[in-house]
């Protein structure tokens, strides 16, 4: 269901609708030694993972997907580090809000919430208007929050000038 090439460690993570991550080596495109196929059974996910993401500052993996709750991973060892709780419904993805600690989740009725991964908790929560959203995407520049339904809603946004503010 997702690919995500990590280069800066040199590898990539999959993610299928069985609940399995796995972790490639990119040079030889063999599982990683040291575990058996490197998969992460049962380690968290239950049902399919639908999304993943990469975040190179703290080099963490974050994975969404059937289940209400992103997971978050270190890529060099088989467990997850934390579950961030807090979605009614399957999730739609986990993007990172590039140059920030937030991290953006959505899930099909159209909420969205907003985490800071420094405490694991949510900054802020808003709701699409679209009865059921299949994907989002944010952009940079522009600032923006793209909803995909039936139609597409754009959000702009700014970043808050004080960083202990989810926004002004």
């Amino acid at each position: 269901m997702d690919l995500l090439p990590i280069p800066e460690i040199g590898l990539l993570a999959t993610a299928s609708l069985d609940s399995n991550m796995c972790i490639w080596r990119i040079d030889d495109r063999k599982f990683m030694e040291g575990y058996s196929k490197h998969t992460y059974l049962n380690q968290g996910h239950k049902k399919a993972i639908y999304s993943l993401e990469w975040e190179a500052e703290h080099k963490l993996i974050l994975s969404a997907g059937l289940e209400h709750d992103i997971i978050i991973w270190n890529p060099i060892c088989e467990n997850s580090i934390f579950k961030l709780k807090g979605h009614n419904h399957s999730l739609v993805g986990v993007k990172w809000l590039k140059g920030t600690n937030q991290v953006m989740s959505a899930d099909i009725s159209g909420m969205f919430r907003i985490w800071d991964v420094r405490t694991f908790t949510t900054v802020q929560t808003f709701n699409c208007p679209l009865n059921e959203i299949n994907c989002f995407a944010v952009t940079s520049p522009p600032k923006r929050i793209v909803a995909g339904g039936r139609k597409l809603i754009f959000y702009d946004y700014n970043e808050p000038t004080n960083n202990h503010l989810a926004d002004d």
